[in-house]
């Protein structure tokens, strides 16, 4: 048996006992104390399952049948109130165990298949756009390496990109590879990127992110928006007042199109500074959202991201244990 093997087994043995001695409850109870009652949810994508995850890594999706299953049973442990009632007392504790929907980036599946489920039950939650990428119809880079891979074979792959090529669905391999894509310099990631789409016949054609009607469809929702930056850059790796520009321009462009200023700002890829919570607050927003973020700080609420495998066992059947340890991580 491989180590990999043995840490897994180690681990699903580790998550049985804590599941038995109630240690997930707990840390759920200690994370609502800890944020007034509040727990903000961040998901991306919310496919139907016979779309495989589109293009996208498997950490950012969930599947539609499961994201049903998923609001019933918030809906049985938590309050789902509107974004101003979760949001208006804070730092104030709600009176009872309360939890947020968020969708980052703007993928037109969550209008398609998120947000009609959300409705039926009278819920609201948040969608963080990327502005560009509503006025381009562009994917993401992740998106766009796991479609020239597709096209490419491994050798070529590696030739172009410096990098094995994981297994379709290698999920720990992709999350490797893209963590090593995500360090390099914004240009280098964009040339590496240009050469594979040019051998490999281009990104898929249609468009998988919202656009600015797609945006006006979601209010009439309830999904309030707000922005996820100008490009979706990790704003701590980029000079100060290009990070100024991408969280004071898209708030600007917000407004212009769709005649709401955003009150609220998602960090891209979750990564804030002192400076750049300065800089949030001082464009205009009311609340801004991380992931590890810090109690009583507008600026850096914390969310906890959810996907397919952090509500399943290993053999892909829907788990409740696996849902309540992963709301208290």
């Amino acid at each position: 048996m491989g180590a990999d093997a043995t840490m897994s087994i180690l681990r699903r043995a580790s998550a049985r006992l804590h599941s038995a001695l109630g240690f997930d409850e707990q840390r759920l109870a200690r994370r609502l104390r800890a944020n007034g009652n509040r727990l903000v949810l961040v998901l991306h994508r919310v496919l139907p399952p016979e779309a495989d995850g589109d293009f996208s890594p498997a950490g950012m999706v969930l599947a539609a049948p499961r994201f049903a299953q998923l609001l019933d049973r918030l809906g049985e442990r938590f309050d789902l109130p509107p974004v101003e009632s979760f949001l208006s007392r804070f730092p104030e504790p709600l009176p009872r165990p309360s939890a947020l929907l968020t969708f980052d980036d703007g993928w037109v599946d969550g209008v398609r298949h998120a947000f009609p489920e959300m409705r039926r039950r009278a819920i609201g939650g948040v969608l963080f756009v990327s502005v560009r990428h509503v006025e381009s119809g562009a994917l993401f880079w992740p998106e766009r390496l796991r479609a020239a891979a597709r096209r490419l074979d491994p050798h070529r792959f590696r030739a172009l990109g410096g990098a094995s090529l994981p297994a379709r669905r290698d999920a720990r391999g992709w999350e490797r590879l893209l963590t090593r894509y995500k360090e390099k310099a914004e240009e280098e990631r964009e040339e590496i990127l240009g050469r594979m789409e040019r051998e490999s016949g281009g990104p898929p054609a249609e468009r998988r992110t919202v656009s600015w009607e797609d945006l006006r469809s979601a209010a009439a929702f309830g999904i309030e928006i707000g922005s996820h930056g100008m490009s979706h850059r990790i704003l701590t790796r980029i000079p100060e007042e290009e990070a100024r520009r991408e969280i004071a321009d898209s708030r600007r462009t917000i407004a212009e199109r769709l005649g709401t200023a955003p009150r609220l700002f998602a960090y891209p890829n979750g990564d804030r500074s002192e400076r750049l919570k300065e800089i949030v607050r001082d464009a205009g927003y009311a609340f801004a959202f991380s992931i590890r973020g810090t109690p009583g700080d507008r600026f850096d609420l914390s969310r906890v991201n959810l996907h397919d495998r952090k509500m399943s066992d290993r053999r892909g059947r829907w788990s409740d244990a696996r849902l309540l340890r992963s709301l208290g991580e």
